[in-house]
């Protein structure tokens, strides 16, 4: 760019003037006032312009405020003047507050245009345009606003004001003018920051200039139909000029229309339902002016609720999929949480959103888009591949806090070995820093964003082609008129890339085509993508986090127990698909990734809870249901069942005031009466099956114990324990191996306070400064022995910590080592973290701990930053520190943040975050956390099991069975675990899923005591990937950490 042009300020100068001429597209403007108003007091959702007496005429300038709060505006008898018939007409208004980009805050609204729902108007849509066939017709326009939240920051009223409302008419010329200007005034800009020397800064701005130069300000206030000619000529001299340009550009940006709609978040997800109303039916009015534009949006739940709330928006969009203007894709229920969500779920969500698709759209799905969640777990590509989806999309690892991940499109190597093709958006944030690697999903089609997507992408030399997806989102909203009149400029301008339109799965194709062609370039990553942020979302919410667990769990039990009845009592059973399908959408609606992680505002979770209770309610009954097929009444006889795919021996709590004794096959068991009932140790309980004991009553309870407890000294079969004088341990030794667990000087059990003030995102960030303050609870109110027999030792202590009380009891149990401590909280601190440690006497370098279909080891020290950024990490029921022939696992029944460094294991009980829900984990809280050391490495130790007794207790039914002893299935094989056995989606067949965890491969054989008639192997949505084997015995090959299906006709 010239002295010159800089000396005589030529951007600046024209960047005032393109200003200026934005006003000027609306030709002889008509203001619309008065108007009339009625408050919303029914906050229905979509409901139609009310009819009542109580409309109240207001003015321009009228003020309305509310939190939560619905107002209706309307506009009656419009009539066009005769001079705007010929011309391009529209109306615009400005209803209110504009707060952020993506509707997160700010008010919103959904125009209906003589009384049919048209298009929303909010801070980024203020233009209607009203269509030619209502020119010769009075008009009546009418808009329901919402005011919004306030996004976490207490119910505080946001204030509104009518602003804007005018009818006109817009002239092309200056629209054209106006909007060619800006895209190519931008690109100097982008051109300028990359290298000022660039061939094409002067150009265009000669050209921009002298296009400016054409026109005669001097008659903007004069003579009104010569200034608009003159902004005419501008607007063909810059067009001319710039057909001129050979633009020659080999890098290509594809787009694709996008609104991200959070299910919920700073809302509630009755709001996003009308958030999606008003999104889609802007796109339906854009479709109508842009033939070129294709847009895309996922998540299965909202256009199963669209159908409900508006078919012909749902209609639209059914129409508008078959002529591939509008992508169905995503492939989940919901866009899940991928760290905290079970193997299983993970399963369902897919399945049950490929499905949906399948049924309503006739769209098989082939992409994960995943832009916002907040880790991915190592197991996600081999869901992926055994869901028939192709290619996996997300961009929220770019916010990684210290390391960037090397490749922007790479093979991601799943725990078992399966690779799927994986690419982040590389779209920067508007006006960020050339440095910074953050990227994001709602982009805003500018020069800016096209170049920095580019120059971004880290594998330019594998591919030339990169994708955006464009639109105003989390709040929804969308793309506006600006973006679409953009991208057809910034694709005629030199010195940008190829600007072009597209769908998900033509890129995605075009991108397997090219990295196929150039497979020596395509980079690998093997392992799990962990992202280095938001890492208090494993804690935060824990109510929420503890019912989605304890759902996972009962479900698996209630399908495989509806099985069972299926086929014992298939004459009377009918398996409860369609209720278990209702809980089974409530629990993955919560799986969102605002929800379960705890980001949301209070009423999210209240609303959480209502469905979580509602799913429970249906699990229960439907296990109810299945027990009273399986289980006869009987006053004398109790059945046990293991939903485990091993033989298990563990406690079972039995609820009786009656005093009595259990008999396994008249062998006396080992039993304690506690307040509420027994505790009794039940031996050798077949795989998948019930065990039948009998009751007698007795006259008087026999007291012995095999405990030895005084002076804060306790003797156990397997250790012995001292504490300290507020009840942590200060030293474990194991009997039975001869060694210290503890670590001399340090303290077990130690329940550890920290300042927890992040930099930013209070519920979802923790950062690493919390370590230097740290507070121990050590305010012991009170200590006592409640039980002490020849089942368990149960030690109760309660803390004092400010205004929370702690109450635990310490379990040990005479039959195994496992050490249990169960914990109320009743939790009333702000902005502190609790964890519990405990050093361990362990020399390993590595923690191992369980996740999705696996398991996944991490560094126990802090060598490089990719260490020190795994100060939080997450695991899901257990994590190990294991020496070749020693090891210590600390399993948990509900939470997921761990943090092990240095052989100090800590788990992450409770946080107290105050944005957005000022009221998260306030209150009272139940977990259990166990110390489980052992013998051996934890695969030889069975951690995996010790994990389930903690998670799926044994079940005990009054009643009894003629399946005693019976096995649904059985393994030759120690290292399975059962993750579902249901009726299959679309038949009657049984569908049996497994995975194995220990990283072993083998020939595996399953048999069952039930008859099995034939079967073939599927794939995780139950489509056949062998021919039917008829044998009763199922044998296959098995490999390290793989998932297996099979469909199974079994005899009834």
């Amino acid at each position: 760019m010239s002295t010159t042009s800089n000396m005589l300020y030529t951007l600046e100068k024209l960047k005032q003037r393109i200003k200026t001429i934005e006003n000027l597209r609306y030709r002889d403007q008509i203001e619309l006032n008065p108007f009339w108003v009625l408050e919303d007091h029914e906050k229905e959702i979509h409901p139609a312009i009310p009819q009542s007496s109580l409309w109240e005429k207001k003015s321009i300038g009228y003020k309305w405020s509310g939190y939560d709060t619905y107002l209706w505006i309307k506009y009656d008898e419009i009539h066009l003047p005769k001079t705007f018939q010929n011309k391009k007409v529209l109306a615009y208004f400005d209803f209110g507050k504009h707060v952020g980009d993506g509707n997160n805050e700010g008010f919103e609204s959904l125009a209906f245009l003589n009384h049919l729902p048209y298009q929303a108007i909010d801070a980024n849509h203020q233009e209607l345009f009203i269509p030619k066939d209502f020119y010769h017709k009075p008009i009546t326009l009418a808009f329901r606003l919402w005011s919004g939240l306030t996004g976490g920051h207490g119910n505080k009223p946001v204030h509104h004001e009518v602003k804007t409302s005018f009818l006109c008419w817009l002239d092309e010329d200056v629209d054209d003018l106006y909007y060619t200007s800006l895209a190519i005034w931008e690109t100097i800009e982008v051109l300028k920051m990359n290298d000022p020397n660039h061939e094409h800064i002067s150009q265009l701005t000669e050209l921009l200039d002298r296009s400016y130069l054409l026109i005669d300000w001097n008659l903007e206030y004069q003579n009104n139909q010569l200034f608009y000619q003159s902004l005419a000529d501008a607007n063909n001299h810059l067009n001319s000029g710039l057909s001129l340009y050979d633009k020659k550009s080999s890098i290509n940006v594809f787009c694709i229309g996008h609104t991200h709609i959070d299910v919920a978040w700073l809302w509630q997800l009755k709001h996003t339902r009308e958030k999606v109303i008003r999104s889609f039916s802007t796109v339906q009015r854009l479709m109508e002016m842009y033939p070129e534009y294709k847009f895309m949006h996922t998540t299965p739940q909202i256009y199963e609720n669209l159908k409900l709330d508006d078919p012909a928006i749902y209609q639209f969009i059914k129409e508008q999929v078959k002529k591939g203007n509008w992508e169905i894709e995503g492939s989940m229920w919901v866009e899940a949480d991928c760290n905290l969500t079970s193997g299983e779920s993970l399963v369902r969500q897919i399945l049950y959103g490929k499905n949906f698709f399948k049924k309503e759209f006739g769209v098989d799905t082939k992409v994960l888009w995943l832009p916002d969640v907040f880790g991915y777990s190592w197991a996600l590509p081999q869901i992926l591949k055994l869901s028939e989806i192709q290619t996996f999309m997300t961009t929220k690892i770019s916010w990684n806090e210290v390391n960037q991940i090397p490749h922007d499109t790479f093979m991601w190597k799943g725990i078992d070995g399966s690779e799927i093709l994986t690419h982040f958006l590389t779209t920067p944030w508007k006006y960020q820093a050339k440095d910074n690697f953050y990227s994001g999903y709602n982009a805003i089609l500018a020069p800016f964003t096209i170049d920095g997507a580019w120059r971004k992408y880290q594998d330019k030399d594998l591919n030339q082609d990169i994708l955006i997806s464009y639109g105003f989102g989390d709040g929804g909203g969308g793309v506006t008129r600006e973006m679409l009149e953009m991208r057809r400029r910034m694709d005629r301008i030199p010195g940008l890339p190829n600007v072009k339109t597209t769908t998900i799965n033509e890129y995605f194709d075009k991108l397997h085509q090219t990295v196929k062609q150039k497979n020596h370039l395509l980079s690998k990553w093997d392992g799990e993508l962990y992202f280095e942020y938001h890492r208090g979302t494993y804690t935060t919410q824990a109510k929420v986090k503890k019912f989605n667990r304890m759902l996972e769990c009962l479900y698996r039990q209630v399908e495989l127990l509806s099985v069972n009845a299926y086929l014992i009592a298939s004459n009377s059973f009918i398996y409860p698909k369609t209720s278990l399908d209702i809980g089974w959408k409530k629990m993955m609606t919560n799986q969102f990734h605002d929800i379960i992680p705890g980001s949301s505002i209070t009423e999210v979770y209240e609303d959480a809870h209502r469905d979580y209770e509602k799913a429970y309610s249906i699990g229960k009954k439907a296990l109810e249901d299945a027990s009273n097929q399986l289980i006869e009444q009987s006053n004398h006889d109790l059945t046990v069942y293991n939903d485990a795919s091993w033989m298990r021996s563990d406690i079972v709590f039995v609820p009786t005031k009656s005093m009595l004794s259990f008999y396994d096959n008249k062998l006396k068991i080992q039993s304690q009466k506690i307040n509420d009932g027994y505790l009794i140790f039940v031996r050798d309980i077949q795989p998948l099956s019930f065990k039948q004991l009998t009751m007698k009553e007795e006259n008087e309870l026999t007291k012995t114990t095999v405990f030895k407890y005084s002076d804060l000294s306790l003797k156990t079969p397997y250790y012995q324990v001292l504490f300290d004088s507020s009840f942590r341990i200060e030293s474990l030794f194991d009997i039975e191996n001869d060694r210290f667990v503890s670590v001399e000087g340090h303290k077990m059990n130690e329940l550890q306070i920290f300042e927890d003030k992040p930099l930013t995102y209070d519920a979802w960030n923790i950062d690493i400064f919390y370590q230097e303050k740290k507070t121990t609870v050590d305010k012991l109110v009170s200590s006592e022995v409640i039980e002490n027999g020849p089942v368990v030792f149960i030690l109760k202590n309660i803390y004092e910590y400010q205004d929370s009380i702690i109450s635990q009891q310490i379990i040990f149990y005479a039959n195994q080592r496992r050490i249990d401590f169960n914990t109320h909280v009743d939790w009333h601190a702000k902005k502190q973290m609790l964890k519990v440690a405990f050093p361990v006497n362990i020399r390993t370098t590595k923690a191992t701990y369980d996740i999705q279909f696996g398991n996944v080891e991490r560094p126990n020290h802090w060598n490089t930053s990719w260490d020190w950024a795994k100060f939080e990490v997450v695991g899901h029921q257990w994590a190990d520190l294991s020496e070749g022939n020693y090891g210590v696992s600390l399993l948990n029944d509900s939470k997921y943040g761990y943090d092990i460094k240095e052989n100090v294991m800590r788990l992450t009980l409770l946080r107290s975050t105050t944005y957005p829900d000022p009221k998260a984990d306030i209150g009272e809280h139940d977990f259990i956390y166990s110390l489980y050391p052992h013998h051996g490495t934890w695969k030889e130790a069975n951690t995996q099991h010790h994990a389930w007794n903690v998670n799926q207790p044994l079940i005990p039914v009054f009643g009894k069975t003629n399946e005693s002893d019976c096995s649904l299935f059985k393994f030759n094989m120690d290292s399975i675990v059962v993750d579902a056995i249901k009726k299959a989606e679309h038949d009657d067949s049984i569908i049996l899923r497994f995975h194995e965890y220990k990283g072993n491969r083998g020939k595996l054989e399953i048999e069952s005591d039930y008859t099995i008639l034939s079967y073939q192997e599927v794939n995780l949505l139950e489509n056949e990937l062998s021919a039917w084997i008829n044998h009763h015995v199922i044998k296959t090959t098995i490999n390290p950490y793989e998932i297996k299906t099979f469909k199974i006709k079994m005899k009834k």
